[in-house]
């Protein structure tokens, strides 16, 4: 089938870079499920500028394929008189051939569900997709959904903003789009710095010789490395090092189509701030990169990169004028920060600030959140923390709220505490505990053990208490990021090694926070549900170290990895020899599992019993109390019975008459089973 190069260029106006990039990943899917509905199959290439959304596929199909119709009609005895296929016709009969526009001499006939019915098959050509194409465009564009759509003018039609243009080529054939309030044509606008001029198009090749002149890159990944090869220019340049923050570059190569680099800096008394203001103030106010000394990224340069979208030889009066804005970006951040000092941290301002409906204030808060580490200290046996501080952290860790700073720039709570606390003379433990208190969510744990235990605090009162309130989240909803926070928990405990049993720590946290006791399963329940994020395994292994022996959360996560491991390197086996250990104990009483070695009376029942005895009284893989020292180590014993296990399914029949020899039987599988279950059910494994 003979192909075509296919581009069309939606013309728009600036789009906004953040929302625009959350959906272009899907451009793709959902370009390919609107062919998909007419018929075509094509892949296609997607480029963006500030601008402009464009679309190319260089193997377009010019038609769509050839298709076989198939159509079934009534039964013969119903289309015929007295069902003689000879004899006339019957209304139902008439009516098929009606419907299908052909004649008695195109019946044929089929069996369907046992019956003989009219039959008609007929090849149908394929359709120009010249003519599919502007139903095709309309679909995809509104499948898109980038939060908050625009109207226009009279236009019903919404999208991210207006529609200008929409130019459609198939190779030099050009295709009109109507809709969105315009009627397509075979031009595009250059940029302002040439006066908005439209220009005429007559191909992609054209189109892209067109841009190319003035100075416009269409490929968003060519942009990329133009920015990155002239940052790493400077660098070299000034002895300098940028730190190319991956979300902020996504949106800069987002809003230019001409991207040029320029170093700019500022007064070095701004260095006296903390650099994360100065950094949040450029990052979030100008889209600029930090500037540091070195690729250790400690010390902030009174520098900064900004990525200019003009288009001019001279670029002196564009750093100027960047450099005049951030000048003032950073006063006003320096004059919140040298009042938020003078007030120092004060929580009683907390009292006015609300946390949620019917869960009082942030100062109510910290102080359920007081009440929460004070017993994680006790409950956890944690050494090496002093309890004054970790009190004294929790207390201060919501005040810089009240901070203009924190007013200003809301990314930045817990670390203008940190520096807040430093300056009133707080110890630095205190200092770096209400700054970690947030640390979790993502990649980024906390370092200290006073850290470690405020953000458990933080995270286990916001859970406890928004599901007190009835704030739980449901299906992809889950507006106060509760998920996140069960996994912050999660990662921290293994992080730190704080063993516990969900079950009965929040069985005392309820008591603690006099919550009803419904919430500890209900919460219990909400974190089992998060193990399969935190943990990279099968969901059924999860699902089967739950059904198995309870234990704590770092030997559940042992019991993970050690399961994980065996079922990888023993597929077949768990998929059948040890599940049909599991299966075979259904309806049957396991509870009295002594194994009487005079009634082992087949040999493969005896080799079994040898080997599990073997593995029952290795001191090498249990401890005295029956302890298991190393999981993986026990998992590879357990695998090791594979052998003996088939040996014994295939020789020796476990419901035999004698009652005694049965029971036996029945009792050693059962043993290996309980072995088993010390790691995990196996009934539940389905990989």
């Amino acid at each position: 089938m003979q192909d075509a190069q296919l581009f069309i260029e939606i013309l728009v106006e600036e789009l906004p870079a953040l929302p625009f990039l959350r959906e272009f990943g899907n451009f793709a899917e959902k370009w390919e499920a609107s062919l998909a509905s007419k018929g075509i199959t094509a892949s296609g290439q997607f480029y963006f500028t500030p601008r402009r959304m464009i679309i190319f596929s260089s193997n377009f199909p010019l038609k769509t394929e050839d298709s076989l119709q198939e159509v079934y009609g009534p039964p013969v005895a119903i289309a015929f008189e007295n069902g003689d296929k000879n004899a006339a016709l019957k209304p139902a009969g008439q009516a098929f051939l009606t419907k299908n526009e052909i004649k008695r001499e195109d019946l044929t006939y089929k069996l369907k569900d046992g019956k003989e019915v009219l039959f008609y098959s007929k090849r149908v050509a394929g359709i120009e997709t010249s003519i599919l194409l502007k139903e095709v465009l309309d679909c995809f564009l509104k499948s898109l959904h980038f939060g908050k759509p625009m109207r226009w003018g009279e236009v019903q039609s919404s999208f991210i903003r207006p529609i200008r243009n929409v130019m459609i080529y198939l190779d030099s054939s050009f295709i009109q789009f109507c809709g969105y309030g315009i009627l397509g044509k075979p031009s595009t606008l250059l940029r302002k710095n040439d006066g908005y001029e439209w220009v005429e198009i007559s191909s992609f090749c054209e189109y892209q010789e067109v841009m190319d002149s003035h100075g416009v890159l269409i490929n968003q990944n060519e942009r990329r490395a133009v920015i990155l090869e002239q940052i790493a220019t400077l660098e070299k340049k000034h002895d300098i090092a940028v730190e190319l923050d991956a979300e902020l570059l996504d949106e800069v190569v987002a809003i230019t189509e001409s991207p040029k680099v320029l170093l700019g800096s500022f007064d070095s008394k701004f260095l006296e701030l903390p650099k994360e203001i100065i950094i949040t103030s450029m990052k979030e106010n100008q889209r600029y990169f930090a500037v540091y000394e070195d690729a250790r990224h400690e010390k902030l340069k009174n520098h900064f990169i900004v990525v200019s979208n003009a288009m001019c030889k001279d670029f002196s009066l564009v750093l100027s004028g960047n450099e005049k804005v951030l000048r003032a970006r950073l006063e006003d951040a320096m004059f919140f920060y040298q009042n938020d000092l003078n007030k120092g941290l004060d929580v009683e301002g907390l009292k006015n600030i609300g946390f949620i409906d019917n869960a009082g204030s942030m100062l109510d808060k910290t102080e359920r959140e007081i009440k929460i580490a004070t017993f994680l200290l006790s409950y956890l046996s944690v050494s090496g923390v002093d309890k004054g501080e970790l009190v004294e952290a929790i207390r201060l860790s919501k005040a810089d709220l009240l901070s203009e700073v924190v007013y200003e720039f809301s990314s930045l709570q817990g670390i203008m505490g940190y520096y807040y606390a430093l300056k009133m003379g707080k110890p630095h433990a205190v200092a770096l505990a209400i700054k970690e208190q947030y640390m979790g969510d993502g990649s980024v744990l906390p370092s200290s053990i006073l850290g470690a235990i405020a953000a458990l605090s933080y995270r286990l009162d916001n859970i406890f208490t928004l599901f007190a309130n009835g704030k739980i989240p449901t299906g992809s909803k889950d507006p106060f990021a509760l998920r996140r926070a069960a996994n912050g928990v999660i990662r921290i405990a293994l992080k730190f090694e704080l063993d516990f049993r969900l079950d009965s720590l929040f069985a005392s946290l309820c008591e603690v926070l006099g919550l009803d006791m419904e919430y500890a399963k209900r919460v219990e329940v909400f974190f089992n549900e998060r193990l399969e994020g935190i943990f990279e395994v099968n969901a059924s292994v999860i699902k089967a170290v739950l059904a198995g022996e309870a234990c704590s959360l770092c030997e559940m996560a042992q019991k993970l990895e050690a399961l994980d491991y065996a079922i990888k390197n023993e597929k077949q086996a768990y998929i059948t020899t040890f599940k049909r250990v599991a299966n075979i104990l259904k309806d049957k009483p396991n509870n009295a599992l002594k194994i009487s070695q005079e009634l082992l009376i087949e040999d493969a029942e005896k080799e079994l019993f040898a080997a599990y005895e073997g593995i029952k009284n290795s001191f090498n893989l249990s401890d005295e109390n029956s302890r298991i020292k190393d999981y993986k180590e026990y998992m590879q014993a357990l695998s090791g019975l594979r052998v003996q296990l088939d040996c014994f399914f295939d020789s020796v029949l476990v419901n035999i008459d004698n009652e005694a020899l049965k029971n036996n039987r029945i009792a050693l599988v059962a043993s290996i089973y309980q072995a088993f279950l010390k790691v995990g059910d196996m009934k539940e494994i389905s990989i």
